[in-house]
């Protein structure tokens, strides 16, 4: 199996904020590129997609801007993962230790406490997952100036990390996150569950939704229910059933057969 080996930093990027929901391997999102859903990080990117008003779904990541145009719908927090081998020697790190790893400051797990091994970066390499723990990244004050390794799904990213004895993964979601050769690391004493709002790698996350535009809703449904069916047996992902929920009830009031009520939902634009 070829991974792509790789020395990029946060201005080599690629954007992930164009039309277009990507896919890119197993464990991407099957939703066709025509469809228009735009990702966007951070308040500037948001406003930037409201101001242009032409992709029928947002996927945000940052605090909210309010817009009549579009529905918010269940805002909630998901945390990016941290996975290495037994191997390693450790099971918990510090963001400063993520600092330096980074930074290839810290290349041996020795360095901080655990085995004498090299530390083999790996992350998800298409736009969207690479922006989105990049996002978290940033927010904490982690620059990426070393190689590491881009996976092109999450199915690659384990292997990779099964196949090193000094593997640190990044961003391992789905079954695949139960891989018997790797296990969580804590990050400054947690993992990024639903209830630990301590944990650093941590944003919010919200669908929205274009206003009077049932073809927009009929997409986010179907985003909604491929991530419920993707992350199935995941059990650090948060709030993904309520956000296929509130979509939902949501569908159901615009076609007046029910009353969007649903706890923790957001009440939409009028």
């Amino acid at each position: 199996m070829h991974f792509a080996s790789s020395r990029r930093t946060q201005s080599e990027l690629p954007n992930a904020t164009s039309k277009g929901l990507i896919g890119g391997g197993t464990g991407g999102h099957h939703i066709a590129p025509s469809e228009q859903f735009v990702y966007t990080f951070g308040s500037q990117e948001l406003q930037r997609a409201f101001s242009h008003a032409t992709a029928k779904v947002i996927i945000h990541h940052g605090d909210l801007v309010h817009s009549e145009r579009y529905a918010a719908v269940h805002p909630y927090f998901e945390g990016t993962t941290i996975h290495a081998t037994p191997g390693s020697g450790l099971e918990i790190l510090t963001i400063q230790d993520l600092r330096l790893i980074f930074a290839g400051k810290i290349s041996n797990w020795n360095q901080i406490g655990g085995n004498d091994l090299p530390i083999d970066l790996a992350m998800r390499g298409d736009p969207i997952f690479f922006e989105a723990a990049n996002y978290n990244l940033v927010r904490q004050g982690i620059k990426l100036e070393r190689q590491l390794v881009l996976a092109r799904s999450y199915e690659e990213l384990a292997s990779f990390g099964a196949a090193k004895l000094g593997a640190l993964i990044f961003g391992l979601r789905g079954p695949f996150a139960h891989h018997p050769d790797l296990r969580p690391l804590k990050l400054d004493g947690g993992l990024p569950q639903k209830n630990n709002i301590g944990y650093p790698l941590r944003s919010q996350m919200t669908t929205l939704v274009r206003t009077h535009d049932a073809r927009a809703l009929d997409l986010a449904l179907r985003f909604a229910a491929s991530l419920r069916e993707q992350f199935a047996a995941d059990g650090m992902l948060v709030d993904v059933e309520q956000d296929f929920l509130c979509l939902e009830a949501l569908q159901h009031r615009r076609m007046g057969t029910s009353q969007f009520a649903a706890r923790h939902c957001l009440e939409p634009a009028s």
